[in-house]
């Protein structure tokens, strides 16, 4: 893992937690002309899709996403809900799902 690749992808999400979206962008954009790993840039390309103000910009990145893992859940999903194949009511939130019901409780 190229060490300095990391830590420009540290300092751009960190940036884009921040709210600071020009900075996130700034390091994300240098982090990918370095060689990074594949997991590294998938993770750039995820969040510089987040940053992004256009669709037609932020389909760009997720087709690079799919392109390197076309199993990514993440990138199926939000590319799924950009070109409206899915809509944002019908995702689920696995941390918001409810409690099992007797009903729905696996047997004993």
């Amino acid at each position: 893992m190229s060490e300095s690749a990391r830590d420009l992808l540290v300092r751009g999400v960190a940036a884009a937690k921040a709210g600071d979206s020009k900075e996130a962008r700034f390091f994300l954009e240098w982090m990918l002309r370095n060689e990074p790993t594949a997991d590294q840039r998938t993770e750039a390309c995820l969040w510089l899709s987040d940053l992004s103000q256009e669709p037609s910009e932020e389909r760009r990145w997720l087709e690079e996403v799919l392109a390197l893992r076309p199993a990514d859940s993440r990138a199926r999903r939000k590319f799924a809900l950009l070109t409206g194949d899915l809509r944002p009511d019908e995702v689920v939130n696995p941390e918001a799902l409810p409690a099992p019901t007797e009903d729905t409780a696996a047997p004993e």
